[in-house]
């Protein structure tokens, strides 16, 4: 009989890695939301808030996903 090949969740299940996909979602829309509300602010704003605006993205990515630049 041929052995079936191990699931990639390491046997967590199907509802386990459908709960991982929507944590994932989740962070991805904070990201997005994050990135949006201050690309909407202007010069002044983010001078106060101490960011440039280059700095956008990766703020927001370090704050969602805490990864270092």
């Amino acid at each position: 009989m041929a052995m079936l090949a191990h699931d990639t969740n390491q046997g967590r299940g199907l509802t386990a890695w459908m709960h991982d996909q929507a944590q994932n979602f989740a962070r991805w829309r904070t990201y997005r939301d994050s990135v949006r509300q201050l690309s909407l602010r202007n010069e002044h704003e983010l001078e106060d808030l101490g960011i440039a605006r280059g700095e956008i993205r990766d703020l927001a990515r370090r704050s969602t996903y805490g990864m270092r630049g």
